[in-house]
């Protein structure tokens, strides 16, 4: 009897932490960017895949700015904004940026601008338990969707924080014996 809840209970937790090992890449990728951590995202990311996605999403996003602009009067200024991005420079700038140097350099320049605007910077204290627990409240919050469509895939949808009609979908699979993130779309709503 004792081996059998031996087993059952070594079952719940390999499945538990299976679960959780996508979740646990996510803000592990995460620590990645924000400390220069080079060898983890190449790791961890399928980079390739994820520029194709990107530029899909993208491509959409403007095609669907293209449209509404097509359909709606517009002030000169809108419509020079919306033609100012073509296809060809989003790709361009993906190809350039969507890489785990570029991926970096643009978090370094985040915290920069915000230091220079006076914001709180993202400091090494965020791993204290109290603000660990409050980002954690603020992340999950933030999560509009999470589901598992299969044991080997998780798809994540998270709301921007400053665009509410924007979210970002990416999904994390189980490829060659390790979870890798393989798509990051850019996906809007309404207006």
């Amino acid at each position: 009897m004792r081996r059998v809840l031996a087993l059952g209970l070594l079952i719940c937790l390999l499945s538990a932490a299976h679960l959780a090992a996508p979740l646990w890449l996510a803000l592990d990728t995460r620590r990645a960017v924000l400390e220069g951590d080079r060898a983890v995202l190449q790791a961890r990311v399928d980079w390739p895949s994820v520029r194709n996605t990107l530029k899909e999403s993208l491509a959409t996003v403007q095609a669907s700015r293209q449209a509404r602009i097509a359909d709606a009067p517009v002030s000169m200024w809108g419509r020079m904004k919306a033609r100012a991005a073509p296809t060809r420079y989003i790709e361009s700038l993906i190809d350039s940026h969507v890489t785990a140097d570029g991926v970096i350099a643009l978090a370094a320049a985040q915290r920069r601008f915000r230091s220079y605007i006076g914001a709180d910077p993202l400091v090494a204290s965020m791993w204290q338990p109290t603000a660990l627990a409050d980002r954690m409240q603020k992340g999950w919050a933030s999560i509009v969707r999470l589901s598992y469509p299969d044991l080997t895939t998780l798809e994540l949808e998270v709301r921007d924080r400053r665009v509410e009609t924007r979210s970002y979908r990416a999904k994390i699979a189980f490829r060659d014996w390790r979870w890798r993130i393989v798509e990051v779309r850019v996906v809007t709503t309404g207006t």
